[in-house]
């Protein structure tokens, strides 16, 4: 059976080569998104790991451990299975300001280490020893007493102690302990290793004035913690040490993408057995691995949903090509099923050979599917998408794959299969006959298709969502509950599903149940190419069943193709504009202490390649007892020149008014739109603010930002805020407290690094962001930039549908009418009349096909870019990216390939139609 089938396949090479191609771009689709998907959980694995050099951390500010106690711990905590590495750090550190306007900063921390800790890995010495004896320190050398020291210097490390009422001391007593040190050495960090030594490091080095101090734990701090407990008498008070125990676990013995479940119970027993230990130690336990795990697998089955759901029109294409050449290959087997039953063969084993065959397809698509997505996923994905293909993670996605691809080959024959197996003998030993399509549809089935489509397209584009209404409606009856979730279900269900139906059901009443499309393309074909059009158009008018069938397939590539089109342009397009309003210009340099920042705009000014710059304050203020807003403090005169800002942020008036009625009374407030409707603010309404002791009363000049009251938590660059001018907060007096960033815009992009490195050198300034640096982070963070390449991925199969899907479904079309076209040329005419009748033929099927799935694709578009826009009110999706010069170029471009590869099985068949003439005229 197997060797017959083999055999098969191979005699009919071009047959089974269409029919495998379909098979094979629904395998490979499938193929992407496993592995993709499986490959991006991978990385934001790795990429969240690497952000934390441990898995859990330990941390104790109270006595209750001496030294031995600690090491016993430790020891303790060791003996879990999946526990690889454990070690004590002790920190001492001291945050202080002071000043007038606090403008000096120092942050102090001494940290000892052991022998074995993971420091050691980012500690690269300058000068000095190379290891630690007794009382000996190495200087970090960013540290900005770095100067002051030389090596073999001698200093004092001062910390307090609270020491309980006791005989000795007959109240609590603030005691202070001196280190004798001595400087061993002069070091440099990494940032995994600083992530080890401080407990905040970003807060460390934004502070201008810090310094750090590395010692040895068990040769310096150890001695000393002994002595301090002591004093403490046992009493679980504050101290200056601060313990922590770092913990590194097996994570391979821990995770496993297809056992989410499983690696949920595992880590949770661990998790439970150390926070156990860390209770009854006095300590809290912080499980960075169990958190980043949540985030990873709530990311990574959204990211299942988004790939599976979006690729559902793929598979769908994919399954249609396979049945629709099934039918027309079966069509051309009829002899051979004939003969096989005359030779006694049953024809449930006539079935298992065509099934074989199908498995044998499946599989040779299965297999090469994977090799394709093991080559394009690094391309597509970037370098966390190289998988070993002998991995634990790879070969039960293999197996997925493999089973996939035999299950659509199966899909695909089973059907045409089945019915050719039960033709009766005598019809099954003539020669072929066009396969029959019913002149007839079920039009209730056809026009509930289309009614879900438009319901599911109006929803889109009108933002309504089921889950929200139901959220909002408060406790429902048990009746309205069920109606309410029926409704849910099913608008979940028809949104993957919805372009289908909605084009399905417009092609049929279109094509096959109207006639006025046909006049109105006889009339115009005649225009164009005569009497022949003509006759094209009364040919393809024929068989309205089948025209309908190809209208719908190419409509569907049409369609899908101009969506993930614009889905994937407006996604480049928000990347790029939410970034920019998120760093808020090109450059955003942050100043430290912010009442400098003026000082700097001259030297900023100077630099080469700087366009304009301004200064921009945040900072939190009172507008009742409960609620506190954020404000950012501009000179409207210049603001708007270096600030990255869009028109539709402002509301109520036009930004340039606003900013106008900014700029003339500095009593004003462009106040964000949530708070205005929360209590009910209009323009010229007056809103009291006030910081302490001072208040102020400012008028509403105009609303910004999203219609939601912001959360304030932090100052958020995304319009949770309201503008003020500068004035304000000197009123208030907390210019000095607020933070405060340089906008700075640059003459071209290209100057952008140049600008940076240049700014960074100032003193007073701590972090630079850029839109280039967020880009480049966004490309590079695989949780980020899924979404888009995503995309990309659909895009690319939308490509390979357009191109493969179009000849597929026209060469089924003609190959059935190659007998006509062989009697037409016998009878006396030309190749080149054969050749325009065919080409009319297929003008007409794209025409329609690009009149449908273009109106399809771009309303859909249109619909599904309002809905997403929706969810985010301050930096929406652009709609005008439908009608970008790049995006209009990438459809022609489809269109345009869509048509040369249309031109393909014309070409074929004036070529057969030659060949059968020929054969009729020597008969």
């Amino acid at each position: 059976m197997i060797g017959y089938a083999f055999k098969r396949i191979i005699r009919s090479k071009l047959l089974f080569v269409i029919l495998f191609g379909g098979v094979f771009i629904s395998s490979t689709t499938f193929a992407t998104i496993t592995l993709g998907t499986n490959a991006l959980f991978l990385g934001m694995v790795d990429n969240a790991f690497a952000e934390s050099p441990f898995d859990m951390e330990m941390t104790s500010f109270f006595y209750k451990q001496y030294p031995l106690e600690l090491i016993e711990l430790k020891a303790k905590i060791s003996q879990n299975d999946v526990v690889q590495h454990t070690e004590i750090v002790t920190r001492v550190q001291r945050h202080e300001y002071w000043g007038p306007n606090i403008e000096s900063s120092r942050w102090e921390v001494f940290t000892g280490i052991e022998n074995d800790s993971l420091a050691y890995n980012g500690i690269k010495l300058l000068s000095g020893n190379s290891t630690l004896g007794p009382n000996q320190v190495w200087i970090v050398n960013s540290s900005t007493r770095r100067p002051n020291f030389n090596l073999c210097d001698i200093f004092n490390l001062t910390f307090r102690v609270i020491v309980p009422y006791s005989t000795e001391f007959h109240e609590p007593y603030d005691y202070p302990r001196n280190l004798t040190l001595q400087v061993a050495g002069f070091v440099t960090l990494t940032d995994q290793a600083l992530k080890i030594l401080v407990e905040d490091p970003e807060v460390w080095k934004n502070t201008p004035d810090h310094d750090l101090y590395i010692t040895s734990w068990p040769l310096t701090f150890a001695p000393e913690i002994q002595i301090t407990h002591h004093l403490l008498l046992g009493y679980p008070l504050p101290h200056a040490f601060e313990h922590s125990i770092m913990i590194m676990l097996d994570r391979s013995a821990i995770i496993n993408p297809f056992d989410v479940q499983g690696s949920f119970v595992r880590l949770t027993s661990v998790d439970t057995e150390i926070r156990e230990i860390a209770e009854l130690s006095y300590s809290y336990l912080f499980n960075n691995l169990k958190e980043n795990i949540d985030i990873i697998t709530e990311e990574s089955l959204n990211m299942v949903i988004m790939f599976l759901s979006s690729s559902i029109p793929i598979f769908f294409i994919a399954l249609y090509l396979g049945v629709t050449m099934s039918d027309v290959t079966f069509n051309f087997r009829r002899r051979e099923i004939g003969l096989l039953v005359t030779k006694g063969a049953k024809r449930k084993t006539v079935l298992r050979i065509f099934l074989t065959e199908a498995l044998l397809i499946g599989l040779l698509a299965g297999v090469l599917s994977i090799v394709i997505a093991f080559l394009i996923l690094p391309i597509l994905l970037g370098p966390i998408t190289i998988i070993k293909p002998a991995s634990d993670f790879s070969i039960p996605l293999i197996i997925v794959i493999l089973l996939f691809a035999c299950l659509m080959a199966l899909l695909s024959i089973y059907s045409s299969a089945n019915h050719s197996t039960k033709i009766p003998t005598i019809e099954a030993l003539r020669e072929y006959s066009p396969t029959t399509h019913p002149s007839e549809y079920n039009r209730t089935v056809v026009w509930i298709a289309l009614i879900a489509g438009i319901y599911k397209i109006i929803m889109w584009l009108t933002g309504i969502n089921p889950l929200t209404i139901i959220l909002g409606i408060g406790t429902p009856s048990l009746i309205m509950l069920i109606l309410l979730s029926t409704w849910y279900i099913f608008d979940l269900m028809l949104t993957p599903i919805a372009l289908l139906l909605f084009l399905y059901g417009l092609s049929k009443i279109l094509i096959q149940g109207s006639q006025i499309i046909y006049q109105a393309s006889e009339k115009l074909m005649q225009r164009i190419i005569g009497g022949i059009g003509v006759l094209a158009t009364k040919s393809i008018k024929r068989s309205p069943a089948r025209t309908a069938a190809i209208v719908f397939m190419l409509a569907l590539v049409i369609g899908y193709g101009f969506q993930t089109l614009s889905v994937l342009a407006s996604e480049q397009d928000y990347i790029y504009r939410s970034s920019y309003a998120d760093v808020g210009s090109d450059i955003a340099a942050s100043i430290v202490p912010a009442f400098k920042a003026p000082t700097l705009i001259p030297f900023v000014k100077n630099i080469s390649g700087v366009q304009s710059v301004t200064a921009e304050f945040w900072t939190f203020v009172k507008i009742d007892p409960v609620w506190d807003i954020g404000l950012r403090a501009i000179n409207a005169s210049d603001w708007y020149q270096s600030a990255y800002y869009e028109e539709n942020w402002f509301s109520g008036v036009p930004s340039t008014e606003a900013f106008n009625a900014l700029s003339n009374n500095n009593h004003t407030i462009i106040l964000q739109k949530g708070v205005a409707a929360t209590r009910a603010l209009r323009i010229g309404d007056s809103l009291d603010v006030w910081r302490g002791e001072n208040s102020i009363s400012l008028i509403v000049g105009g609303f910004f930002g999203p219609a939601e009251f912001p959360v304030i938590e932090t100052i958020s660059p995304r319009g949770d805020y309201s503008l003020v001018s500068v004035e304000v907060l000197e009123e208030l007096e907390i210019l000095s407290n607020s933070s405060c960033q340089l906008l700075i815009r640059a003459v071209t992009q290209s100057k952008v690094n140049d600008i940076i490195a240049e700014v960074q050198t100032h003193p007073y300034v701590a972090i630079v962001d850029s839109l280039q640096n967020r880009l480049i982070e966004y490309s590079i963070n695989p949780i980020l930039s899924a979404p888009g390449n995503i995309l990309q991925i659909e895009v690319l199969f939308s490509f390979l549908l357009a191109s493969f899907g179009t000849t597929i479904i026209i060469t089924a079309s003609l190959k059935e009418k190659d007998r006509e076209l062989a009697l037409m040329a016998a009878r006396g005419s030309s190749k080149q009349q054969i050749r325009i009748l065919l080409l009319g033929e297929t003008i007409l099927w794209i025409s329609f096909a690009l009149l449908i799935g273009g109106f399809t694709g771009l309303v859909a578009s249109y619909a599904q870019l309002n809905n997403i826009a929706a969810l985010d009110a301050f930096t929406p999706r652009s709609i005008s990216i439908l009608l970008s010069p790049i995006l209009i170029l990438q459809f022609t471009g489809l269109i345009i390939l869509l048509v040369i590869f249309a031109l393909i099985p014309v070409l074929q068949a004036t070529r057969r139609a030659q060949r059968g003439a020929e054969a009729l005229r020597q008969g």
